[in-house]
């Protein structure tokens, strides 16, 4: 049950959109991105286990920009942009970061599962990566009231 009382689901909820700007790609950066996107996300029309799937399915693209994006020595930023979109009613997290892709050192078989969990969670997942950086676009399709 929604904070309100309510289902937590109104298809006429509007919510605006969340534009965290910059924050360092580090891990001690993503607990409380998790947070204000958990807390953004909470106010969506989407239902619980929705929220539960966008809220691990950033994290995942963001644990990503942290592992990958940027050589261990220079560091880097991630930006998060979360908006609800209409006709039909969604919910997009667009993570991006401006580095280029860093093979995790000593891998030992037991990672790389978190596109493939992304894809999984998500209605819809768009990747795009070049020598700018990598845009992952993740949308949910808000439940039918």
């Amino acid at each position: 049950m929604h904070p309100d009382g309510g289902s937590g689901h109104d298809s006429h909820v509007a919510v605006n959109d969340l534009d965290w700007a910059t924050t360092p790609a580090r891990a001690e950066s993503l607990p409380g991105l998790r947070r204000v996107v958990a807390d953004w996300a909470r106010h969506t029309s989407l239902d619980a286990t929705q929220v539960d799937d966008l809220v691990l399915s950033l994290d995942e693209a963001a644990a990503n920009v942290v592992e990958h994006a940027y050589s261990r020595r220079r560091g880097g930023v991630l930006a998060v942009l979360a908006r609800s979109l209409d006709g039909p009613a969604r919910v997009e997290v667009t993570v991006t970061d401006h580095g280029r892709w860093q093979p995790a050192p000593n891998d030992s078989g037991s990672r790389g599962w978190g596109i493939g969990l992304i894809r999984r969670l998500a209605d819809d997942v768009e990747i795009r990566s070049s020598d700018f950086g990598t845009i992952v676009r993740m949308t949910w399709t808000v439940p039918a009231c």
